[in-house]
């Protein structure tokens, strides 16, 4: 088994929550341009396959209005 397949991720957590309190995530170009985040390189964030620097990190808990830590 693939140790990296149990990894929680946060940022999808945060997307999930967010999903349940009734706003469906539906990120349009306009949302990956205000973030300054590549729409291929977030998908890779929420995958696992890359980890966020902390400058993303920061840009992504406000705009989600989260504190980063809750990222971790």
């Amino acid at each position: 088994m693939n140790a990296v397949s149990n990894v929680q991720n946060r940022l999808q957590d945060v997307i999930r929550q967010r999903e349940k309190e009734g706003f469906p995530f539906k990120p349009s170009n306009m949302f990956y341009r205000g973030l300054g985040i590549h729409k291929r390189r977030f998908g890779q964030f929420l995958r696992n396959e890359k980890q966020p620097t902390l400058d993303e990190l920061a840009r992504i808990a406000n705009c989600f209005n989260i504190n980063p830590k809750d990222l971790f």
